[in-house]
């Protein structure tokens, strides 16, 4: 049996960058602020769900120029109704947590294995939305709320994070940071 912190089940996909690919073992890739935006790393939990990103997703990148900017990479996959589309059909299933700033760097699906990414560093980033094109926005940022683009409010977002959020728009950087910050029992 594994516990919820044990991915060796998992697999890990990496969009852009001079690896990208579906991976056994997560890839050590940059983090923070002065890393810049791509590769991004993806924990799946199926092959299906690995190769249905995959497809997804490189093909964005790969049309973009070489060294793309952040809002070259926000702009391509905003454009993108396949995108907006991933994991919208079962939504209220799926929890993104996304470490910015940890080992691994990644999107992942569970609270403890954000927990363990955060680690020990001193500045550990990170933020919980069920909405994976506001997590793939967060990670492309590098969780730099000013650089965030402006999307709708998610009700479940803000339920979760104990706010009442009555805007029509907001910047989702700041939506569910708390989530991750208490501890696990």
């Amino acid at each position: 049996m594994t516990s919820s912190t044990d991915t060796s089940d998992r697999l890990w996909l990496v969009i852009g960058g001079p690896n990208p690919g579906i991976h056994r073992k997560s890839p050590q890739i940059a983090c923070g602020r002065g890393s810049p935006p791509l590769p991004i790393t993806i924990e799946c939990l199926s092959s299906d769900e690995a190769h249905s990103l995959l497809r997804t997703l490189q093909p964005i990148v790969q049309s973009l120029p070489p060294q793309p900017s952040y809002e070259q990479i926000l702009t391509a996959f905003d454009r993108s109704p396949a995108v907006k589309a991933l994991f919208t059909q079962a939504r209220n299933q799926h929890h993104f947590y996304v470490v910015v700033v940890g080992s691994p760097a990644a999107i992942l699906h569970s609270r403890l294995g954000a927990l363990a990414s955060r680690g020990s560093f001193s500045h550990p980033k990170s933020m919980h939305t069920r909405s994976f094109w506001k997590a793939l926005a967060y990670m492309i940022v590098k969780g730099i709320d000013d650089l965030m683009p402006l999307m709708p409010v998610d009700a479940s977002d803000a339920e979760e994070d104990g706010a009442n959020h009555s805007a029509k728009q907001h910047v989702c950087g700041s939506i569910a940071t708390g989530i991750l910050e208490s501890t696990v029992s």
